[in-house]
Order: C-alpha cells, then structure tokens, then sequence
C-alpha cells in the first residue's frame, strides 16, 4: 500500500454559504438545509431546522448532497472531525457552509473511505488540526492534505460490505420501530377518537388532571451521577422514544433529570414535534418538559395523548416568544382533554402495553448493534482482523 493524500480520493469542499434571509423555518416551503448540527453518531440526521427558499441555480447545485456523499464538520469545539452520512440517502437535501462535503472519485469504494473517517483516531486527528485561539476550526485542504494507506478497491469493498451489513440492520429496526409507532397510535384512535361519542369518554378535564412535570432541577456538579444527556437537539422528530444522545460532559447548564418512561415534550419550538419516551435515567435541559402521568392506569392514554398533532398543535399556539418560542408547563396543563373510563382504559393498557416495551426496547436494540459495528470497525481497520 503507497501512502497517498485524501485528495486522489475524493473532492472536498464547504457546503454553500446562504444569506440569513434565504432560510426560514417553514417546512412546506423550502428545501432542508444540513447543518452541523445534523451530523450525530456518525450519521446525517434527517431533521432540519432551516430550508432555503430560493431559486436552486447552476451555482447551488453542487451542495446538494448526493448519494455517496458524506459529511465533516468544520467548525466548534466537539464538533470538529464529526463524519455522518445519510443512511438511507434521500434526494434533496443542500448542505450548509463549515460542513464540508467529501465527494469520493471512483477509484474508491465510497463506503469504505465513509468507514475510515467514521475512526475515533480520524476524527482526533482533524479535530487536533482545529485546536488554536477561539473556536476550533478546519479547512477542507487540511482534509484534502490528510495522508493515507488504502487496500486495493477490492478489499475495500469487502470491509464496507461487512460494516454496511450492520447500517442495515439497524435501518431495518428503525423501519420496524416506524410500523410499531403507527400501529399504537391506530389502536389509539380506534379506541378514543373515533369512539369519542360512545361510553368510552365519560368526562372531560384538563391535562393536569392526569399529568405532571416531573423533571428535577440539576447542577453540572451533580451531572456525573448520570449517564445519559438528550438535549432537545437529540429528540427525533415524530419519534415516539429517544434513539440518541449527547456525551454526559456536554451538559452545561439548565438541566433537569428524568426517569425511565417519563415523556420528554420539546418545549422549544414546540411545532417541531419532539415527543419522546425516554428509555433510561438521565438529563436533558429545560428546553424540555418531563412528564409523566398521575396515576399509572393513565399512563398509555396520556403517552399518546401527547403525541397527536393536535397536542403538538395547541402547545405551539400557546407558546410565547418571537423568535424562539416555547411553551410554559403553567399554560400546557390547562389543555382541555377528553378523560376516558376506568374500564376502556385497562381495556386500552392491555392492548398496547406490549407495544410500548418493545419500542422503548428500540433504543437498546439499535444502541447494541452499533456498539458491535464500532467493535468490528476497529478490529478490520486496526488488522486485528484479517478480511
């Protein structure tokens, strides 16, 4: 193998700078915009906050991210070296500047070289070249100018075989996860909204009623009895439990802990619709409300209470601020609610209770299967083992 340089490779370049006024927030009109905030755990998470309204010209086209594309970023201490690609790629997506765009030749396997910068010693070594007054910073030349051992193209493709074997598996719990979702919620509005006129609902109520803010004010002093951070930044949207997370040394300030099963309701931008169980103890920050209900046998009904648009919808409606808006607990819990009887709610428990465990078991699932894929990586990359 001859030492060669990233740039035989592949093309790398920033992503495009867009003008504060071409990016809004409005979904329906605009196209996502990945900033480097979307690369998380290796890979380009799908959830933007920012689309760009304008024409798409002959300038732009070049951001656009493409399907053996993958992303570095180039920018903020902790942030700086991060590789994530989009698994599965969708079409039409445009990429932020200080997000550098590696665009791989064909005198690679695309997936492999994703696979080496996917390295905890790769991305220690860009970060190490950001470190200096200020912010951490790179360019896209000191990625171009890294220097590099490759296999030839086809043991290259039989090591990104292997590891792709597992980005596979975890999408295929991810798309199961999905089904899970809808078949709980379905059950649900069998149950309460399509049945709402019937003996089902015998009361209405407010949300305080059956739920209550749980959430526990927490100091950084006191972070190190945790384990886990899910700032709202790590909430899915329309994910029905928490599949990511921050390292514990990220949490700063406004923390506030959670239990296992408490619902985690994205305060911020409450339109955003981050709604999740979380499936361990940990912290998250006051951007968050934690709820849980009052009495168990509301549980389920309220868990997905809160996940209907409707929901999502009115705390958006209620939120205060302009530019940042969010929603207060003192204001949330005043939402009218249908309270439905005790005997159509074990009715209900019942039904979905087996649902709810193995989607909060997704977590586990798909955090194993990663684990593995991060072990085998570093084994084949190490040559501790032979493929």
């Amino acid at each position: 193998m001859q030492e060669e340089r990233i740039r035989k490779y592949a093309d790398v370049f920033s992503g495009y700078a867009f003008q504060a006024n071409e990016l809004n927030e409005e979904i329906e009109d605009g196209i996502p915009v990945l900033k480097i905030g979307n690369i998380q755990n290796k890979l380009i998470i799908k959830d933007v906050e920012s689309y760009y309204s304008g024409r798409i010209t002959d300038k732009i086209k070049k951001y656009k991210l493409q399907k053996n594309d993958f992303l570095v970023a180039m920018t903020g201490a902790g942030s700086v070296g991060k590789a994530g690609k989009m698994i599965p790629f969708e079409e039409g997506y445009l990429v932020n500047q200080r997000v550098a765009i590696v665009r791989p030749y064909d005198n690679v396997d695309a997936d492999f070289l994703y696979y080496f910068f996917c390295q905890s010693h790769v991305e220690d070594y860009l970060y190490s070249l950001g470190i200096g007054a200020g912010q951490p910073n790179i360019s896209s030349n000191d990625i171009l100018n890294m220097k590099v051992k490759f296999p030839d193209i086809d043991k290259q493709k039989r090591i990104s075989s292997i590891l792709m074997n597992y980005d596979r598996l975890i999408e295929n719990e991810n798309r199961l996860l999905s089904i899970l979702e809808k078949l709980l919620m379905e059950i649900f509005n069998e149950y309460f909204i399509r049945e709402r006129n019937s003996i089902n609902i015998i009361n209405s109520g407010k949300l305080e009623d059956i739920a209550i803010d749980v959430g526990k004010t927490v100091n950084k002093k006191q972070r190190e009895n945790y384990n886990h951070y899910v700032p709202i930044d790590c909430i899915d949207r329309e994910k029905m439990v928490v599949l990511r997370e921050a390292s514990i040394e990220e949490a700063e300030s406004s923390l506030v802990s959670f239990k296992k099963g408490d619902i985690l309701f994205g305060a911020m931008r409450p339109y955003f619709h981050k709604v999740s169980l979380s499936p361990f103890d940990g912290l998250t920050r006051s951007t968050c409300i934690v709820i849980n209900s009052k009495e168990e046998k509301y549980y389920y009904y309220l868990y997905c209470l809160l996940f209907k648009k409707e929901s999502v919808n009115y705390a958006s409606n209620i939120s205060v601020g302009s530019t940042m808006p969010y929603v207060k607990w003192t204001d949330f819990k005043k939402m009218n609610i249908a309270i439905p009887n005790d005997d159509i709610l074990i009715d209900f428990n019942k039904k979905v209770a087996p649902i709810v465990k193995r989607i909060i078991n997704s977590y586990q699932i798909t955090n194993n299967m990663k684990n593995q894929k991060d072990m085998v990586m570093k084994a084949i990359f190490s040559k501790k083992i032979e493929i």
